[in-house]
């Protein structure tokens, strides 16, 4: 299976090889798994309403008038190995967890705020096994093998700009509207036998939303949002070396191309009298511009936050997603394999100016196949 899996890969590749010096496409493979669950935090996977600071990139961009104060933040997350993941054995790994997965700055001015953020949109390495090495001499193998390597992932620099607006349509309501513009920076990397290459690029992306909540009462209230993400897409072309006998070389281009797809949320949280919360999100998934293969889905998510402490919160909840590929494509049949349905619990400690925001997401339980796994991420934050 693993060999077969190989094959696969190297199929544009024998493309590049007969066309000589012409221009080639190679899609690069975006695994669901590896398009990141960025707006998870102590709260839930909160996209629209409720966020923490060091994820402000990663979130309804109105949420930034959320805080008052100057803060700074950073969270890093670890998730477990996904085998089998895909068709033919093929499995999925996190790379680069030195690097943060995301990280925020806010600054208060008046009714305005103003931050800048990072983020990991897309983090994987496929896992393609060990391949032997053979030669002519020994075509059945040498008794040495390589690991192929299959690495990509996507990092956004953000910028936002928020503001806030207070007794619009009635007393103690408030209407926020945000929006943010992405640095996205694009990396990929293959490695099979001696063919060796990589590409970068830098793309632009921006983000618009709007937060509305109002008190039902003197303790309780609704908060409702909504924004749209702006997908991003990648194109990049680097020149391989292919080695030919005897002491040739055929010089060739390789045109890397891929896509993040838009996307659509709208959730609303409400305050009761009690110290306890209730979210609910969805997300409208665009596939469908960027894969003629691919079918757009839609996200849920929900969170039960309490609050036990005017230190201490915690939250329980439910993440699902999935992937959908048109009738009569190739993997056509792989649909209920990749529906993941992650359970989802946080915790945030306040002491002081600091805060601890830990959060896990494990999807064993109800998910296909090819989509269990578990998720941890923490993250502090700091007032000035």
């Amino acid at each position: 299976m693993k060999k077969l899996s190989v094959f696969i890969f190297l199929i544009p590749l024998f493309g590049v090889l007969n066309a000589q010096n012409d221009w080639a496409d190679n899609e690069v493979m975006f695994l669901p798994h590896g398009r990141v669950l960025r707006s998870l935090c102590g709260f839930g996977y909160s996209p629209c309403t409720k966020t923490t600071i060091s994820n402000i990139s990663c979130n309804n961009p109105a949420s930034l008038c959320d805080f008052s104060k100057y803060m700074i933040g950073l969270s890093y997350q670890f998730d477990t190995k996904v085998d089998p993941a895909w068709a033919f054995g093929v499995g999925h790994d996190r790379i680069i967890n030195g690097y943060p997965q995301s990280a925020g700055f806010v600054v208060p001015i008046h009714r305005f705020r103003l931050g800048l953020g990072i983020g990991q949109r897309y983090n994987s390495s496929l896992d393609l096994g060990k391949i032997p090495i053979t030669t002519a001499e020994n075509p059945y193998g040498t008794g040495e093998y390589y690991t192929p390597t299959y690495h990509t992932y996507v990092m956004n620099y953000s910028v936002l700009v928020a503001c806030f607006f207070q007794n619009i349509f009635r007393e103690d309501d408030r209407l926020s509207l945000g929006f943010q513009y992405d640095l996205n920076r694009f990396y990929h990397k293959e490695i099979i036998s001696q063919l060796h290459y990589d590409a970068a690029s830098y793309e632009g992306s921006w983000s618009i939303g709007f937060r509305y909540y109002f008190n039902v009462s003197s303790n309780s209230g609704f908060h409702l949002g909504l924004f749209y993400e702006d997908g991003v897409k990648f194109r990049k072309s680097t020149e391989v070396n292919f080695p030919q006998p005897p002491d040739m070389l055929i010089n060739n281009i390789i045109t890397f191309v891929g896509a993040l797809p838009d996307k659509i949320h709208v959730g609303f949280l409400t305050r009761t009298s009690l110290p306890i919360n209730f979210m609910l999100n969805a997300t409208y998934v665009n596939m469908e511009e960027n894969y003629d293969y691919d079918k757009n889905y839609i996200e849920f998510s929900g969170s039960t936050i309490f609050e036990l402490t005017h230190s201490i919160t915690t939250s329980f909840g439910f993440f699902f997603t999935s992937h959908k590929f048109e009738k009569g494509s190739l993997f056509y049949y792989c649909d209920d394999f990749l529906n993941g349905y992650y359970m989802t619990g946080g915790f945030i400690y306040e002491l002081g100016n600091f805060e601890i925001d830990f959060s896990i997401a494990d999807s064993h339980l109800m998910s296909g196949k090819w989509r269990k796994q578990t998720i941890g991420k923490i993250g502090i934050g700091f007032s000035i």
